[in-house]
């Protein structure tokens, strides 16, 4: 059983987020991330990873690996000290949005 994340509450509560893409991340897929949606997502073929950006909580992320065993990972990303860092918050085994 999936338990709820903590940042799917705020997910539920915030109706429109700022427009956090810029031109490094234009190659990102922004959406506004669903547990129906989540379950239909996948790699691309000739990719190893993909990442699919919520757009309405701003640094969340769900990446998909190729990797036959691979499990979808959530993550929250950010900018420290001008560098790019992500926190690992678990696969979506474990949290889901609902």
């Amino acid at each position: 059983m999936a338990v709820r994340c903590p940042i799917a509450r705020w997910h539920d509560q915030v109706s429109a987020a700022p427009n956090y893409r810029n031109i490094e991340e234009t190659d990102l897929a922004i959406l506004k991330l669903s547990s129906a949606m989540v379950d239909q997502l996948t790699c691309p073929k000739g990719q190893r990873r993909a990442e699919y950006c919520d757009s309405v909580v701003p640094g969340l992320l769900l990446e998909y690996r190729s990797a036959t065993d691979s499990t979808p990972t959530w993550y929250w990303r950010r900018k420290v000290d001008g560098k790019t860092t992500y926190m690992n918050l678990g696969s979506l085994q474990h949290l889901d949005l609902d």
